[in-house]
């Protein structure tokens, strides 16, 4: 989880940031969206920590294929023994499709960890700037910017894309307590972003 203060816009906003630091948030980024304040340090810190993750999967995709081509030798070696004593006792093909079928489905259970893209959810509070940040991030102006709350009713998803990362950001409705249907299903939406997330912001 990564706390970030928005709307930091003008020197004088810096004074409400105390209140943050006192209730032991960290790491904690205060920015200003709209201007583009901060969002290169935020987006470093994000990236760095993908870095880590990135490693490792990469041990875990090897792990697992080392595991996956034992469990095929040693799937191999099984039926060649049971063909081998099929051939003795004179039993026919039937043994062997069993036998081949059993070990495959083994094999088959057994957990590959994809390589899959990263996903950050950003939420909070109903107009506190999630969409003009989700925006300043990815560069693009995905979702729609107003001073009225709740414009945001629905999970929004955007890419963003470099060199060397590929990470999906969910922009999210504002969380409240839901006094009817309509807001019910909204925080259902938050919820599944943040279940989904990797990171939070």
């Amino acid at each position: 989880v990564f706390a970030v203060v928005n709307k930091i816009d003008v020197e004088m906003h810096e004074e409400n940031q105390a209140e943050f630091y006192e209730a032991g948030l960290d790491p904690l980024f205060t920015l200003s969206a709209e201007h583009n304040r901060g969002i290169d340090e935020l987006k470093a810190a994000v990236l760095g920590h993908f870095e880590t993750d990135l490693n490792e999967l990469i041990e875990e995709l090897e792990a697992a294929k080392n595991s996956r081509e034992e469990a095929e030798e040693f799937a191999g070696q099984e039926v060649d023994e049971q063909d081998s004593e099929a051939d003795e006792s004179g039993m026919g093909d039937d043994s062997e499709s069993s036998s081949s079928e059993t070990t495959s489905g083994e094999v088959a259970d057994q957990v590959d960890p994809e390589d899959r893209i990263p996903k950050i959810a950003i939420v909070g509070r109903p107009n506190v700037g999630k969409s003009t940040l989700i925006n300043a991030l990815l560069g693009e102006n995905l979702c729609i910017v107003s001073p009225k709350p709740q414009t945001t009713r629905h999970r929004i998803l955007g890419v963003l894309t470099d060199k060397t990362h590929q990470i999906v950001f969910s922009d999210t409705p504002g969380m409240m307590e839901p006094a009817y249907k309509l807001q019910e299903a909204m925080m259902d939406s938050v919820k599944g972003a943040v279940g989904d997330a990797d990171v939070i912001l």
